[in-house]
């Protein structure tokens, strides 16, 4: 989750994303979009975008953080944060 210093930046952040994620082979998939108000109790209200990447593995997701795509994005977009929050979880298959 990430909160724009300036919102208008959302949709071009997101494009460049966008962009970016289809272009490093170790993401199996990815999703990024502005945040939607649901209305729900308790949701964080305080982030602009939204990003999920999903990993085959933890060297995949190293990889990734290497990847001169992503490492762009960081340069890019990293001084536009006021605050994000990553997380990093495995997944248990069914």
């Amino acid at each position: 989750l990430v909160q724009l210093d300036d919102p208008a930046l959302a949709a071009e952040m997101i494009r460049d994303m966008s962009s970016a994620f289809e272009g490093i082979p170790q993401v199996r998939s990815w999703q990024v979009g502005p945040r939607i108000d649901m209305g729900r109790a308790g949701a964080p209200d305080w982030y602009t975008v939204g990003i999920v990447t999903q990993f085959d593995s933890v060297a995949d997701c190293k990889a990734y953080l290497e990847h001169p795509r992503h490492t762009a994005l960081a340069a890019k977009w990293k001084p536009h944060w006021k605050r994000a929050e990553i997380l990093d979880f495995g997944a248990v298959a069914p």
